[in-house]
């Protein structure tokens, strides 16, 4: 595990955005993510394993991932709702990452970290993974509510957040 360390923290915020480095060393399948979450002290809350478990979860290429997390208080309350997070981070010229980036980030970032961002929670802007009961999900790496855990959320468009939260995407690579 290599993250980069900018005046002693391994992230930096410009304009209410969070950047943080994050390296996967291997291809993991999703059971193999659940079995490391847990082996790493994590909690795994039944629907993550059910996203995990999917068909709709994909494996990221072993490398280093930039992310960018949207503090949820960029937006003004009302306007705090999924589709227009990704609107704006598409204007920020942000990418929606694969899920298992947020398992990465639950393995990497510290709860400490987490508050230390101002957050008490990353939810992963993927492409929503339905989960046994057909609900479409997104990963979460939590901070809350009894301790370490990947998380799940809601996952449609026109979900609200509370302030609590970042919105994590890939910032893409320039070759």
């Amino acid at each position: 595990m290599s993250i980069e360390k900018i005046d002693g923290k391994r992230w930096y915020e410009v304009n209410k955005v969070i950047y943080i480095t994050v390296t996967l060393d291997k291809p993991t399948n999703g059971e193999e993510w659940i079995s490391r979450t847990e082996k790493s002290r994590n909690q795994v809350v039944d629907h993550a394993k059910s996203v995990l478990r999917s068909k709709g979860f994909t494996s990221s290429a072993v490398g280093r991932y930039k992310i960018a997390i949207l503090k949820a208080s960029l937006f003004e309350d009302g306007d705090r709702v999924s589709n227009k997070i990704c609107s704006e981070a598409r204007k920020k010229k942000l990418v929606k990452l694969n899920a298992d980036i947020i398992a990465l980030i639950r393995e990497q970032v510290s709860d400490y970290e987490i508050q230390d961002m101002g957050l008490k929670c990353i939810v992963g802007m993927h492409k929503p993974i339905k989960d046994s009961d057909d609900c479409p999900r997104l990963l979460a790496a939590n901070r809350s509510n009894g301790g370490r855990r990947l998380d799940v959320y809601s996952g449609f468009p026109d979900d609200t957040w509370d302030r609590g939260f970042g919105f994590a995407f890939l910032v893409p690579q320039v070759s």
